[in-house]
């Protein structure tokens, strides 16, 4: 399937709009991950990284595969074809995998559950989000992660560009519903040493849209923690989502 192919499929769903965007505010431990990164020199400090592009990053098993992955690339083909996508293997089959390996402008890559505690086998919670960020970041400097459920309708590059230079990271909207107590780790209150109470009933960054730079303050304060908190404390509990982020 050549990228001109797919835009057939998105022409009947271009009204629908990503999430709206606005603005989101010591090493990882996992061996593994640490030889597949590669990290383009020391995290920059201070001034913010001067960017003219970024990449998009996301994944999908088989029941996401398509409509959602297929429409998901055809729509930043359409309307961003300047934008390289990489698109995680969270569980194609055979036949997926060699239909993503043939869209130009996108690089496939397999996430390696087997190196990782099994609670990131549960897709529900999205343990595996964060570390994808965090390898992605390493390798690239600047992504930007979308959910493979969600399209574009419209040109975003220069509007998202302008964000991380702006502000040096990107988000989406607040999880709603006051839950983020309901759907947080327990203990990322105690990896961080904060208290729970004065997070009841707020709501919480969206996990499906966000964009991150190599960059200091952003990288090693929230990126970094986020991910080592992930592996340390993580385990399957009830409904717990662990690409949620508290908003302080």
């Amino acid at each position: 399937m050549r990228c001109q192919w797919v835009l057939l499929i998105v022409v009947g769903v271009l009204w629908i709009v990503i999430n709206g965007v606005i603005g989101v505010k010591k090493k990882v431990l996992d061996k593994d991950l640490q030889r597949e990164t590669k990290p383009k020199g020391p995290v920059a400090r201070g001034k913010l990284i001067e960017i003219n592009n970024f990449t998009i990053v996301t994944g999908a098993n088989h029941k996401y595969f398509s409509p959602a992955l297929v429409n998901h690339v055809g729509s930043f083909c359409f309307w961003e074809p300047t934008l390289k996508i990489v698109v995680w293997d969270l569980g194609l089959t055979a036949k997926e995998v060699e239909t993503v390996k043939s869209w130009s402008s996108v690089t496939y890559r397999r996430f390696p559950f087997e190196r990782y505690p099994p609670h990131f086998r549960n897709l529900h919670t999205y343990a595996f989000k964060p570390v994808i960020i965090k390898q992605m970041v390493d390798e690239l400097e600047a992504v930007l992660w979308v959910d493979a459920g969600s399209h574009i309708s419209g040109r975003m590059k220069e509007i998202i560009i302008s964000l991380f230079q702006k502000d040096g990271y990107v988000y989406s909207g607040l999880r709603g519903n006051g839950a983020v107590t309901k759907v947080a780790h327990p203990g990322m209150f105690t990896y961080f040493n904060i208290t729970i109470g004065p997070y009841v009933g707020k709501g919480s960054i969206s996990g499906n849209l966000n964009g991150w730079l190599r960059q200091g303050d952003i990288y090693e304060e929230i990126l970094v923690p986020w991910v080592n908190m992930i592996i340390l404390v993580g385990k399957n509990i009830g409904n717990i989502l662990y690409d949620v982020i508290l908003v302080r």
